[in-house]
């Protein structure tokens, strides 16, 4: 596992339950989690393909080069609200001491998925009256450079309730990138850059998932 995350570099990047215990209970859950993500992971990566589970989840990001990351809003540092507090603009400058120029701080993509888990586990504790670690404390991160093993993890995501035998087929269940990429929901969470170049279009992405989801069983 890379010590750093790389930017403009392409992650796989997933987690599970602390003891492989459900830390999704309930649709509350799962929009919070996405709404989390997308306010802290959207500032630093694009997301190409996800899928969340009751007890793990995974994401295929590219974190965004250095020049396209903006920095951390100082009017929020000091906020009791959190996810506030790690929000980004465009042009935000850090304060500074009185007669010194202001310096500018982007937020480190390894921090921000920090934060994600223990936000989220702090909402989840506080919600289900629980304590300690919600996630796994390590979470994974592959680096990936091979095109083939992209396309594979993409399909792999996707296809992932169907592995778990949640359901029958990719598109049945609910919480994927599934259902933006064949225009099912209005969210925006993925970008369609790199589905385009994998795949072309949606109908042969459906046939290069089924193809999948036969080797898989």
């Amino acid at each position: 596992m890379p010590a750093s995350i790389l930017h403009g570099k392409i992650y796989h990047i997933y987690n599970r339950g602390n003891k492989k215990e459900d830390v999704f209970l309930d649709d509350e859950d799962f929009v919070y989690f996405l709404d989390l993500y997308q306010l802290l992971i959207g500032s630093i990566a694009d997301t190409h393909s996800w899928v969340l589970m009751k007890n793990h989840f995974h994401f295929l990001i590219q974190v965004k080069d250095f020049d396209e990351i903006g920095y951390l809003n100082p009017e929020h540092a000091t906020s009791e609200d959190l996810k506030k507090k790690w929000s980004t603009s465009e042009i935000s400058l850090h304060p500074a001491t009185p007669g010194m120029s202001a310096s500018r701080i982007k937020p480190n993509p390894i921090n921000q998925f920090r934060h994600l888990f223990s936000i989220y586990t702090m909402y989840f504790n506080k919600k289900y009256n629980e304590t300690g670690s919600v996630f796994q404390k390590k979470y994974k991160r592959k680096l990936i450079e091979n095109n083939n093993y992209l396309k594979e993890v993409f399909l792999y995501i996707n296809n992932n309730p169907v592995k778990h035998k949640i359901c029958k087929r990719a598109i049945d269940y609910k919480w994927s990138s599934i259902h933006e990429i064949m225009g099912i929901s209005q969210s925006r969470i993925i970008t369609f850059e790199l589905f385009e170049q994998l795949f072309g279009d949606e109908d042969n992405f459906m046939f290069e998932l089924n193809r999948f989801s036969l080797e898989e069983k």
